[in-house]
């Protein structure tokens, strides 16, 4: 297997940034990232709440959770999200299960949409709504570069590694994900 650093979301149509702020459909190359520090400001694995517009009218939207899974290649001022809903997508391979936790007070089991990335700056967001484990996170930025439903486009690195055998098998030392796994996983 190949190892990746990025992947590109690749879709038909982008829209301007509202001039309210808010999220925007993504189009473009992202990093995934898990760094979440609990400061006020976004950083991927954590929960926030931004104004996403409705995919059939853009000019109207309702504010919402948007898990952020990593910046954008050459904008790190640029977040890219997911956005999240308590709605049941158990049957929707364009959804993925990330349980429950502090961005709902009901404490719902929660839903990520991976076929819609949406594109968020700093200033676009409204508060901290929780953090994402590790584990989970993962699985979610699994899912939406190779699972079913996925519309990104795996992106090679521009010079390849030699895998490491810190992780459990060679196989999956190759993947960018159990690299990504290895660098952020605790010391021992």
């Amino acid at each position: 297997m190949t190892p990746l650093t990025a992947f590109t979301y690749c879709f038909a149509v982008t829209v301007p940034i509202p001039e309210r702020g808010g999220a925007v459909d993504f189009r473009g190359r992202l990093e995934p990232d898990y760094a979440p520090h609990r400061d006020g400001d976004p950083d991927p694995g954590e929960v926030v709440w931004a104004w996403v517009p409705f995919e059939e009218d853009h000019s109207q939207g309702k504010d919402r959770p948007l898990i952020v899974i990593g910046r954008e290649v050459g904008k790190p001022e640029t977040l890219v999200c997911l956005m999240l809903s308590s709605k049941d997508h158990d049957d929707d391979r364009n959804w993925h299960p990330v349980g429950t936790g502090g961005w709902d007070s009901e404490r719902r089991p929660s839903w990520a949409r991976i076929d819609r990335p949406l594109a968020v700056t700093e200033h676009a967001m409204r508060r901290e709504g929780g953090v994402l484990d590790k584990a989970t996170f993962l699985e979610l930025v699994e899912h939406a570069v190779r699972g079913p439903g996925s519309v990104a486009k795996p992106t090679k690195p521009a010079t390849t590694q030699a895998p490491t055998n810190t992780s459990p098998t060679t196989a999956a030392s190759s993947s960018w994900l159990a690299r990504l796994w290895d660098r952020l996983r605790p010391k021992q």
